[in-house]
């Protein structure tokens, strides 16, 4: 996937905070992607206001011809990378849950909605490390009902 469009949904998808986003510009800068927006967001502070952050992220993605998506779509990217990660490896069954704490799924079809809802069937992460403290047989069920999920999507 294309690290602009990365960058758009990842942003939307509450996984990159407005402070990060001149660091975010910069890499892509170094990247190779180049546009105005771009370069001005890359050399703003992270303290920069939000508003002014958001605003010329908006303009650069546009300028590379991407855009910012809707954030049911973000959603969409983000649980599917998110079973992705868990797959490969790249992320642990708590970290899923943890990520997407606050994901509704609106736009979410059948496939990612179980996914969703197997990771985030208790009721927080710290609730899960009590129960894989305390239970670890419940846990460990879970932990496989959430990578077959995963595998499904």
């Amino acid at each position: 996937m294309d690290a602009v469009h990365t960058l758009a949904w990842r942003y939307v998808a509450w996984q990159v905070m407005p402070e990060e986003l001149p660091m975010a510009a910069a890499e892509l800068l170094a990247a190779g992607y180049d546009s105005p927006a771009l370069c001005d967001l890359a050399g703003r502070a992270r303290r920069e206001e939000t508003g002014v952050l958001q605003a010329l992220l908006e303009a650069a993605v546009g300028e590379l011809g991407v855009g910012l998506p809707t954030v049911g779509r973000a959603e969409r990217y983000l649980l599917r990378d998110l079973a992705l990660r868990l797959l490969s490896g790249a992320a642990t069954a708590l970290e899923v849950a943890a990520a997407v704490s606050g994901v509704e799924g609106e736009d979410a079809d059948d496939l990612e909605l179980r996914f969703l809802r197997v990771a985030g069937g208790e009721c927080c992460t710290r609730c899960l490390t009590d129960v894989q403290l305390y239970n670890p047989e419940a846990y460990a069920a879970w932990e496989t009902d959430l990578r077959t999920a995963a595998a499904e999507l």
